[in-house]
């Protein structure tokens, strides 16, 4: 008897199961380019039509936006406050770009807080500049 069909199916049996393995122990995944995501700097996108989609950081997430720009309306924006770990909407953040990266694959190096004070805390330890909400439509 011939071994190979034996050993493709054992092949496929752990390939299917270190699949499985991952997609459990591995966390939320970026949707845009599946990178696990740091709760931290998670960013959440609500299409006006659909469900929810996660991102790792603010560049996964402007990416997301500038390619979608013609499907139609997003109905919320939420980040995550690095100081506290909170979610909170968009429009209420203060942003800063710095010399911190948080994401190496992406380069991001934009940084959020609820508060006004620790956005510039951030901004003066880290060579940072306080800037407008990159998620506001023109």
């Amino acid at each position: 008897m011939k071994k190979w069909p034996i050993i493709v199916i054992v092949v496929f049996l752990l390939v299917a199961l270190a699949t499985s393995f991952m997609k459990r122990s591995g966390g939320d995944r970026c949707a845009l380019d599946a990178t696990k995501i740091e709760p931290i700097y998670q960013v959440d996108i609500t299409p006006a039509e659909g469900k929810t989609l996660k991102f790792c950081c603010i560049e996964c997430s402007k990416k997301f936006l500038a390619a979608n720009a013609n499907r139609g309306k997003v109905s919320a924006v939420t980040v995550t406050d690095e100081v506290t770990g909170k979610r909170i909407d968009a429009s209420i953040a203060w942003f800063v770009e710095s010399s911190i990266v948080t994401n190496q694959s992406t380069g991001n190096k934009i940084h959020v807080f609820a508060e006004k004070a620790d956005a510039e805390k951030h901004a003066k330890d880290f060579g940072g500049t306080i800037i407008k909400n990159p998620f506001e439509r023109p």
